[in-house]
């Protein structure tokens, strides 16, 4: 037997509860009361938090934007949360530092720890090592993916910066599906590639 209360029109509570939620509109797409607003959700709104690496963390999401990289020497990419995943937001964003213990790396960081829900966003700066393959998932149809940080390795950049090393595991139907297009976006990318280093020799 239902325990649903009926209202005299025949509705259940629960439906006239959700009917004062929703956004009621008259025939010219006007509102034609005020909405309950505790119920309504809050918008993200500024710089969305960041993931922080750090060796054996991992996040499990979906690739869903770029953001414009033309002032940096590293890429960020605007991440959908899978799962509720530990973020950051302000602070001096420190670098993991190997020589150093989790307690003193984590004092070295005055950023605030918060919690992304799932479903909701975040962002990751990465440098060479993840920006080919997310620039492909973009275009793949943005998989879900895990990515989890392995170990810091110094490069022979100039001023001898440290990159992450990653692991990237998608699901058996998407490794199919995504086989099948990356040789399309690797032959793809290296003829921009070619054209790029062609115009810049004819403009030195």
């Amino acid at each position: 037997m239902s325990n649903t209360t009926q209202t005299k029109s025949g509705k259940s509570a629960e439906m006239v509860k959700q009917a004062e939620v929703e956004v009621k509109l008259d025939a010219l797409g006007m509102p034609t009361e005020i909405p309950d607003f505790s119920q309504w959700t809050e918008e993200e709104t500024g710089f969305p938090p960041f993931w922080k690496a750090k060796p054996g963390a991992w996040f499990f999401g979906r690739v869903v934007r770029k953001e414009d990289a033309t002032d940096r020497t590293f890429a960020r990419y605007m991440i959908q949360a899978g799962m509720d995943t530990d973020t950051r937001r302000g602070g001096s964003d420190e670098e993991w530092d190997d020589d150093l213990s989790d307690e003193e790396n984590e004092q070295r960081d005055t950023s605030e720890k918060i919690v992304t829900k799932k479903g909701r966003f975040f962002s990751i700066s990465v440098f060479s090592s993840l920006e080919p393959l997310f620039d492909f998932y973009l275009e793949a149809g943005n998989p879900w993916i895990r990515v989890t940080a392995t170990k810091k390795i110094k490069t022979k950049h100039k001023e001898g910066r440290k990159v992450w090393n990653w692991s990237v595991q998608t699901s058996p139907k998407d490794r199919q599906r995504l086989d099948t297009m990356r040789a399309q976006f690797e032959a793809r990318r290296m003829k921009e590639l070619a054209a790029s280093s062609g115009t810049q020799q004819l403009s030195e």
